[in-house]
Formats: structure tokens, C-alpha cells, sequence
């Protein structure tokens, strides 16, 4: 944010504290009409770092979660669909049985 003050207070004249008070109004109008992904990623932008940057790290940490919770439903599909096939095992070995 130090580097978008600088350059408000060298094209406008400004003193620092009004320009960064611009640079606090302008931010927060900007994050109240973005898509919230977007918003997220103002404070990050007005701190200097690049879109892109704050974009791989969020959607690394999607990726994340995203693995996590796909294994885990994975998993219980596995579990469920094992416990299914051993009921249906049981019912023929028991058909079967009642016919001898």
C-alpha cells in the first residue's frame, strides 16, 4: 500500500494521511461491488503483492480442502459399498441354504 500512497501523494499533491485515507475509501468501495473471491484478494493488492499470487495461494488452498474432503467421501463410499456387497453375500449364502 506504501508504494500506491507514494504514487497518490506524487500525482495529486496529497499529504500521506489524506492520501492514505483515499487509498482506505477507495479499497473498501471496490470490495463492496467485487465477487467476494475478488475481494478477498483487495487488501492483498493494495498491500503491493500481485493478483496472481493471492489467486495460486487461494486456489491452492481449495485445492487443499477440496482433496481432503474428496478422499473422505471416498473413503465412505468404499466402507459403505464393502458393508453393502457383505449384506448381499449373506442374503445368497442364506437363499441358498434354505434350499438344501
Amino acid at each position: 500500500m506504501t508504494d500506491l500512497i507514494q504514487k497518490i501523494m506524487q500525482e495529486t499533491g496529497l499529504d500521506e494521511a489524506t492520501a492514505r485515507k483515499t487509498v482506505d475509501i477507495t479499497g473498501s468501495y471496490l470490495k463492496k461491488r467485487m465477487p467476494e473471491v475478488l475481494a478477498d484478494r483487495m487488501d492483498d493488492l493494495l498491500k503491493g503483492e500481485s493478483l496472481g499470487d493471492s489467486f495460486k495461494e487461494k486456489a491452492r488452498q481449495t485445492a487443499t480442502v477440496t482433496r481432503d474432503q474428496l478422499e473422505e467421501a471416498f473413503k465412505d463410499m468404499s466402507e459403505k459399498t464393502s458393508e453393502a456387497v457383505d449384506q448381499i453375500k449373506d442374503r445368497i449364502d442364506r437363499l441358498f441354504e434354505k434350499k438344501k
